[in-house]
């Protein structure tokens, strides 16, 4: 058995709050002013802007979900006929 990639993956639950939490505690120890190797950094720096980018897309997510939403009600409301008297 030949194994190509033998990176491990993990999924992990949090909330669109806690990831915030998570995005703001790597942007303070990317900001840090400690004399350490950008080396070390380097995985801080990385994972930061993929949890950027997965926030990103949850609040594009959200949005498009509520315009759907806007729209479907304005749909209904605007098939409907007003009486007239």
């Amino acid at each position: 058995m030949v194994f190509r990639d033998m990176t491990p993956v993990v999924t992990i639950k949090m909330t669109q709050a806690e990831l915030e939490l998570v995005i703001h505690s790597l942007n303070l120890i990317k900001s840090l002013d400690v004399p350490i190797e950008a080396q070390w950094l380097s995985p801080f720096v990385s994972l930061a802007k993929d949890l950027e980018d997965i926030n990103k897309t949850i609040n594009n997510k959200l949005r498009d979900r509520q315009n759907d939403t806007k729209e479907e009600s304005y749909d209904q409301y605007s098939t409907t006929e007003v009486p007239q008297d």
